[in-house]
């Protein structure tokens, strides 16, 4: 695991990454970011549906009577979720740096995805600085 890790800063890192990664084939590249976003796209379905597993379970016994370790389960998971999310956004600023030819057909949903999970992201820069 070590080992993936590595690999992950060297290719997503900062400007020094930048280097690696463009040292990388193509084909690499694409293979690189198509892994990376299946297993992202894995943890928000899976987080998003525990989510609503909660919501369903507030719905179904009242607010009033759900277990406070099911409230810090549910905060824990949106928690997850929207560092999920920001982890997505990263990677569509891979997607958009790799010089990949294909990056121009999905350059509009990625805009969009952007925009809008730049607003749910805000709200956790809230939650986590609310001192400010």
């Amino acid at each position: 695991m070590a080992q993936r890790s590595g690999h992950s800063e060297a290719v997503t890192g900062g400007s020094a990454g930048d280097i690696g990664w463009r040292s990388l084939t193509e084909s690499c590249r694409a293979l690189v970011i198509r892994n990376r976003t299946d297993e992202r796209w894995l943890y928000l379905a899976l987080q998003h549906d525990r989510i609503l597993d909660y919501c369903r379970q507030v719905a179904a016994q009242g607010l009033l009577h759900v277990p406070d370790s099911v409230w810090a389960l549910a905060l824990m998971d949106a928690e997850s979720f929207i560092g999920s999310l920001r982890r997505m956004l990263r990677l569509c600023e891979l997607i958009r740096r790799s010089g990949l030819p294909q990056v121009a057909r999905i350059r509009q949903p990625i805009n969009l995805f952007v925009r809008q999970v730049e607003k749910v992201t805000s709200l956790r820069n809230l939650q986590e600085h609310i001192d400010r």
